[in-house]
């Protein structure tokens, strides 16, 4: 069975969700590529979801503590938060530049030429956006859930050019530059487009 696959002007995302297939699609994708996500649970108008929000580890340059941000492909950009960060002693080397034209309400700041890493899989050197003033400081406990270990959340723009495979079943999230005739044969494909920097996904 083929799963379902959308493709969009420079990132293509694939979902692979069903467990009776004899292939399963990260036996096209090297291991250093794929990396697993964790799910949280959230109460929302009263109803209680164990799946809420899917975060994803984080870490910057060679700081080998791993902490997470929540993965969200509807947020334009990845945004650190100032009160979660500035909490991690490993970071405080990293210098914060303020950006002028930013919301005076919501003032952003940068952290610029940084390593950017999810898990394993290396992102290069990038410029880190941030909120000042918001977010709470993390609070290290022996088995936190992942949203109190949380710096920020993910967004589109680490992945822009980028293949992305969501394998719900077994948790992962892969990353990859190009794809392979293995893999497109695995997957279907449905056309969707970006307005407003907003993926648009036609629902059959």
């Amino acid at each position: 069975m083929k799963k379902l696959a959308i493709a969009i002007f420079g990132l293509t995302v694939f979902f692979s969700s069903c467990k009776s297939s004899k292939k399963s699609s990260e036996n096209f994708i090297p291991v250093n590529l794929t990396e697993k996500f964790y799910w949280s649970p959230a109460e929302i108008s009263g109803r209680h979801f164990d799946k809420a929000a899917m975060y994803l580890p984080i870490s910057l340059d060679t700081v080998t503590e791993i902490h997470y941000s929540q993965f969200d492909l509807g947020s334009d950009w990845t945004i650190l938060y100032q009160n979660n960060f500035k909490s991690i002693t490993d970071y405080n080397y990293l210098k914060f530049d303020s950006l002028s034209d930013s919301n005076p309400e919501r003032p952003l700041f940068m952290i610029k030429d940084v390593d950017l890493n999810i898990g394993k899989i290396n992102f290069g050197k990038r410029n880190v956006l941030g909120f000042y003033n918001y977010g709470e400081p993390i609070i290290r406990k022996k088995n936190a859930p992942v949203s109190e270990n949380s710096i920020g959340t993910i967004g589109a723009d680490i992945f822009q050019n980028k293949i992305v495979v969501i394998n719900f079943p077994n948790q992962t999230i892969s990353v990859l530059d190009t794809t392979n005739s293995a893999l497109e044969n695995y997957f279907s494909f449905e056309k969707c487009k970006i307005e407003n920097k907003r993926i648009m996904v036609t629902i059959i």
